[in-house]
C-alpha cells in the first residue's frame, strides 16, 4: 500500500494510523500477492510538498527508506503527449481456419459457408 500525505508528522511516523482523512490517502491495487512488482498511479494535484511512503510490514518498509517527498508546483498542465486518453488494451484477434481445397481446386477459408448452394 502506498500512503500519500501532506502532513509531515504522519510522514515522519511512517504510519497513517493517526492521520486525518483530509490530508492522507491510501492507494492500494487490491492484490494480496507479496514479492510482486506493483505500480500505482498517484495524482500530483495539490501544490506544495507531497509525502509518500510504503505502509508495508506495518511501516517497517518506510522506516528502512521506502519513503520520499515531491515538491509540486503550479504548471501548465499535461504535455500533449500525456493529455490524451489511454489506448484500449490489445485484444488478440480470433484465429482463422487455414485455407482448404474445395471442389474445383480453388482455395477457400474453412468457415463452414456453403459454396454454390451446397455444403462442402
Amino acid at each position: 500500500m502506498v500512503i500519500q500525505t501532506y502532513n509531515e508528522i504522519t510522514y515522519q511516523s511512517c504510519t497513517p494510523d493517526d492521520a486525518l482523512d483530509t490530508d492522507t490517502f491510501q492507494y492500494y491495487d487490491g492484490s494480496l500477492e507479496f514479492d510482486q512488482s506493483l505500480t500505482i498511479a498517484v495524482p500530483l494535484t495539490i501544490q506544495g510538498i507531497n509525502y509518500y511512503f510504503s505502509d508495508g510490514d506495518n511501516g517497517v518498509q518506510c522506516q528502512r527508506g521506502m519513503a520520499f517527498e515531491i515538491l509540486v508546483r503550479h504548471g501548465n498542465g499535461l504535455p500533449p503527449s500525456l493529455n490524451q486518453p489511454s489506448p484500449p488494451p490489445y485484444i488478440e484477434p480470433p484465429a482463422q481456419s487455414p485455407p482448404v481445397k474445395i471442389n474445383g481446386g480453388s482455395l477457400a477459408l474453412n468457415n463452414k459457408a456453403s459454396v454454390g448452394g451446397t455444403d462442402t
